[in-house]
């Protein structure tokens, strides 16, 4: 994920970025095909927009809403209960509440 300005509104977005050489296993160009999909269906205001898709020969790139702060993935991997990846039924309530 990058940061992004955008140039005339200056508003701020995230970038992600697939390497399309990297999407060489048929599973994993599924998945991002589905991610896109999605992505492009929902409409809820506390789940991430995608913006734009721009595709190039060698990338794809979704232009998402920027939201401040770390992961859900990045989240359980720093603060995980004992070390052990897990959030423990308290934890999981407040996020999705």
């Amino acid at each position: 994920m990058r940061l992004v300005n955008h140039k005339h509104t200056n508003e701020r977005y995230a970038l992600k970025v697939y390497e399309k050489f990297k999407l060489n296993d048929q599973m994993k160009k599924k998945a991002v095909q589905r991610e896109i999909a999605v992505l492009k269906k929902l409409d809820h205001p506390n789940v991430i927009k995608m913006h734009e898709l721009i595709e190039t020969p060698r990338q794809l790139n979704l232009v998402i809403e920027f939201v401040n702060g770390i992961s859900l993935q990045q989240y359980v991997k720093n603060y995980g209960c004992g070390g052990s990846k897990r959030i423990n039924e308290h934890q999981c309530r407040s996020m999705f509440k």
